[in-house]
C-alpha cells in the first residue's frame, strides 16, 4: 500500500487518513500496517532522506 511505501522509501513518521474514506476498523487496520513496517535502509531510499536532511541544515535557522 500506499502507507507501506511511505515507511519503507521515505521512513515516513506521518500518515494522513480521510475519515469519510475509510471505517475505524480500516483506519485502525492501516495505521497498524503502517507503524508495523520497517524503514528498508536501502541505499537509495537514505540517499533520499539525506538529500532532504542536507537541505534542512543548509536553510533552517535556528
Amino acid at each position: 500500500t500506499l502507507f507501506r511505501s511511505a515507511r519503507q522509501h521515505n521512513n515516513a513518521n506521518v500518515a494522513g487518513l480521510g475519515a469519510r474514506q475509510h471505517s475505524t476498523e480500516e483506519a485502525i487496520e492501516i495505521l497498524d500496517a503502517f507503524v508495523a513496517e520497517p524503514f528498508s535502509g536501502e541505499e537509495r531510499h537514505q540517499g533520499r532522506i539525506d538529500q532532504v536532511l542536507d537541505y534542512e541544515r543548509a536553510h533552517h535557522s535556528a
